[in-house]
């Protein structure tokens, strides 16, 4: 449209999605007419289970400009043109789609059905924001791979570990020394639990009564009761003690002390869960970060970032017993829940694939996008969740399809810059 005759559109034209010509040249035959747009659209779904992911396609005519109002509040939701919203609660929605050409508009509306969430809908995948600035943690659909909502924490969340019911998350809080209580039928921070200097990882007892959490600040770990979420122990350990384990039968935690560069220390403390005490000290490779326990609580895999890798532990002596070349600086690690796979993500992105029977490599998974940050392994074995991050364009969630061995990256997920570390969360 030219109204004013000045051979210069009065609308941006819309050349794809979200790009316009905001001057676009038009012909000076004479004034022009407006043509009265017509709304129209279509909706990948339109019943279904929360969170149920609606991918909105436009087909209006003469359009320049859309208005969304997904939820039936008559507040506008999206202006882009063709969304993607996603219904987290059970409701019946009326959407209305406004498309306008500057001058006139048209509207369409249409139903979506939302269904309560239930047990198959389930589990979800817990993501640390990483760094200060974000202090949230991020809850992402594993059927479609959406972040379907953000839970506020503290400053620079680091480590997560879930209890084994499902029903709680316990997110440590680095710069604010202290850890996010977190309530995952409701995705709401219930509490706050006050632990030593610079928290970095945690973990839960199977019986899911304590969750122990490693200060690497002050060199110790807090034992924090789960039910009253109160510290009622505080154990200390080697130097910058980071990854921690607890064993299966919930009597041994293990836990690895990184050290730093003015004070090495490369070991891992093994502490008695029983009377909260240190009773003994294995020597590890370089600056060891991640630790992980097999099912049956034979052995412990500890990746050695510095020394690329990972020390093999025999759980009935504490000693250790093989020694695994990884790829570049291991940092997590975590067994998948047979026991015969021990899974690496190495800075150097890739994953390797440890053999627990023989403990030798017998796949590396590449995988794109810088440093790996975040492991987990579904609790069925088949999908691994690995978090990395680079530049503000390639920080991603690949998942890794474990069955039958294939070990390929089959999907990811763009999510924040500097993600972190990772749990799944299985249902409650």
């Amino acid at each position: 449209m030219d109204l004013d005759w000045d051979g210069i559109g009065d609308l941006p034209y819309n050349i794809y999605e979200d790009e316009f010509d905001y001057l676009p040249l038009v012909s000076r035959s004479g004034p022009q007419n407006s043509v009265t747009p017509s709304a129209n659209f279509t909706a990948s779904v339109t019943n279904g289970i929360a969170p149920l992911v609606v991918e909105f396609t436009d087909l209006s005519k003469s359009a320049v400009a859309w208005n969304w109002d997904f939820d039936s509040d008559g507040i506008p939701d999206s202006t882009k043109q063709n969304p993607v919203y996603v219904y987290r609660n059970q409701g019946n929605y009326t959407v209305n789609l406004t498309a306008s050409n500057g001058l006139t508009a048209s509207s369409k509306t249409a139903d979506i059905s939302v269904e309560k969430r239930v047990a198959p809908t389930w589990p979800f995948v817990y993501m640390t924001g990483g760094l200060n600035t974000l202090r949230t943690v991020s809850v992402i659909d594993i059927r479609t791979g959406i972040v379907i909502t953000k839970v506020k924490t503290g400053k620079h969340p680091s480590g997560i570990a879930v209890t084994p019911d499902g029903k709680t998350a316990y997110v440590t809080n680095s710069w604010d020394n202290n850890v996010s209580v977190i309530d995952t039928a409701t995705n709401t921070v219930i509490d706050s639990v006050k632990v030593g200097s610079y928290p970095c990882g945690v973990a839960v007892s199977p019986d899911g009564t304590e969750a122990y959490v490693t200060n690497c600040g002050s060199n110790n770990v807090s034992v924090i009761d789960t039910g009253a979420n109160t510290v009622t122990a505080t154990v200390p350990v080697g130097n910058w003690p980071e990854g921690i384990a607890v064993t299966p039968d919930g009597k041994k935690a293990y836990v690895a002390n990184s050290g730093n560069i003015t004070a090495p220390e490369d070991t891992v403390s093994v502490i008695n869960t029983i009377n909260d005490t240190v009773t003994d000290t294995i020597p590890a490779g370089r600056h060891p970060c991640g630790v992980a326990v097999t099912p049956d609580g034979k052995k412990v895999y500890v990746a050695n970032t510095y020394g690329g890798t990972v020390s093999v532990v025999d759980a009935a002596t504490d000693t250790v017993t093989a020694t695994v070349d990884t790829g570049n600086s291991p940092f997590k690690v975590a067994v998948n829940p047979a026991g015969t796979l021990a899974y690496v993500a190495n800075e150097g992105g890739t994953v390797s694939v440890i053999d627990t029977s023989n403990d030798t490599v017998i796949a590396t998974v590449d995988v794109a996008g810088g440093r790996l940050e975040g492991l987990a392994i579904t609790p069925d074995g088949k999908k691994v969740y690995v978090a990395h991050y680079g530049s503000s364009d390639n920080s991603t969630l690949s998942v890794i399809d474990a069955l039958n061995n294939t070990n390929t990256v089959t999907s990811s997920v763009d999510v924040e810059v500097y993600p972190g570390k990772i749990a799944i969360i299985p249902e409650p």
